[in-house]
Order: C-alpha cells, then structure tokens, then sequence
C-alpha cells in the first residue's frame, strides 16, 4: 500500500478513537458550523418570504374584495402573524390605507339605506339622521382620499418586500 492510503487510515483510526488531533475531525466540525449557520440565515430569509408573500397575496384579496367583504378582507390582515420588522412596517402601512377605506365604504353603504328608506317614505325628510346625510358622504369621500394616499405607502412597500425576498 501507498503512503497516502496508509495515512488516509491512520487519520480514520485517529478520528473514531477521538482523538483531536485527527486531520478529518477538524474539517468536519468547521463543515458543521457552516452548514448550521447556512441553514440559519436561509431559514430567516425563508421565513421573511413566507410572510411577504402571505401579506401581499391578502393585500391582493383585499384590494379585488366587494365592498361588503373588505372589512373581513382587511381583518384577514390585520391576523396575519409578522416577524420579520420589514414585513411588520409594510403590514402596519397596507393596515393604516385598509382603515379609512374600510370605514368609507361602511359610511357609504349606511347612507345608501338611509337614501332607500327616505325614498319609500320610511324616513321623513326632517329626521335628524336623514339631515346628516351630506355630512356623512363628505366624511366617507374625506376617507377614501386618505385611504387612497396611504395605499401608495402600501403599494412601496410591498414593492419592496417583492425586490428584498424575491417572491
């Protein structure tokens, strides 16, 4: 037998008695802790994907939701779970544009019953909620337009989450 082959095992035998001095022992160990931290770095990374694909695809659903579903769809946000401080600041800002939207569009459709029950004469003209009327729709077209400027926060930073985790 070779030299190289001789030595090939005596660093075998020296690695299965312990001994620390084995050349292969080394290698493997520093193999370990690369592979260890790899893993963890990939696992953040993995984990911040999920979380910006989960917020962007309820974002999405939010956005083609009626709008007697957006405050469920809004609320579908609002429970996703966030860890990573990137996915947490997007979530906060699609959450501050879904708010005032929402609420608009709850105003709106309290108005548009009010307008049906005047209409059949269910409400008379001088009730104080039929007199709120104007006031209402000012606030709820208020609302959309806030909605509408922090969806632009919204729309950055999902843009951004895109671009960071690639999904």
């Amino acid at each position: 037998m070779g030299l190289g082959v001789e030595m090939n095992r005596q660093d075998a035998r020296a690695a299965t008695r312990g001994d620390s001095g084995a050349f292969a022992a080394r290698p493997w160990r520093s193999c370990c802790w690369c592979v260890g931290i790899s893993l963890l770095v990939l696992g953040c990374h993995g984990s911040g994907r999920g979380e910006a694909a989960a917020l962007d695809d309820a974002v999405d659903r939010y956005r083609r939701a009626e709008a007697t579903q957006k405050a469920s769809e809004s609320q579908t946000v609002a429970d996703l779970s966030c860890t990573v401080p990137e996915v947490c600041d997007a979530k906060k800002a699609c959450l501050a544009a879904m708010g005032p939207t929402t609420r608009a569009l709850a105003i709106k459709d309290e108005v548009a019953r009010m307008l049906v029950e005047l209409q059949q004469k269910r409400l008379p003209l001088d009730a104080a909620s039929a007199q709120e009327l104007p006031g209402k729709l000012d606030e709820a077209t208020q609302l959309l337009q806030e909605g509408k400027a922090k969806m632009a926060d919204c729309e950055k930073q999902l843009v951004d989450l895109r671009l960071h985790f690639g999904h």
